[in-house]
């Protein structure tokens, strides 16, 4: 028997960190969120759960428009490496099912003066994706 796969994404949203589900504000899209973070010997570990009016990812509702939850976790060492994963519910999404889940790392850098660099691998995954929905995007 086989669970549905929003039950993967479940254990996410009991942890929780900083994430982007958009760049940018929708109009009128209302969020909550609860975020936590903890250090240990120079490591942190953070997360967040979020629950969102609407899920736009590039400007497309991934969500048809309706509520949807978003929960991630986040490991950061004093160096500026960071892994994590997110998890996020979709609605109504021909050929990727009923969940994203994301993973990610990369390497990021205060420089001074206001400058950063920051650069990392990101790997969509879908779970319940019909045919190759599943990519990487650096």
């Amino acid at each position: 028997m086989r669970l549905p796969s929003v039950f993967l994404a479940l254990p996410l949203l009991a942890i929780a960190v900083p994430a982007a589900a958009q760049d940018e504000q929708t109009p009128g899209a209302e969020e909550e969120a609860q975020a936590a973070t903890v250090s240990a010997g120079g490591i942190s570990i953070g997360g967040e759960a979020v629950l969102l009016s609407d899920y736009r990812y590039r400007g497309i509702s991934r969500s048809d428009e309706s509520p949807a939850a978003l929960a991630s976790l986040t490991v950061s060492a004093p160096g500026g490496l960071y892994a994590g994963a997110r998890g996020t519910t979709l609605r109504d999404i021909e050929d990727f099912g009923d969940v994203q889940l994301d993973l990610y790392a990369g390497y990021g850098r205060q420089l001074g003066l206001g400058t950063s660099i920051d650069a990392g691998l990101l790997y969509y995954y879908f779970p319940d994706g019909d045919g190759e929905t599943d990519y990487f995007e650096p």
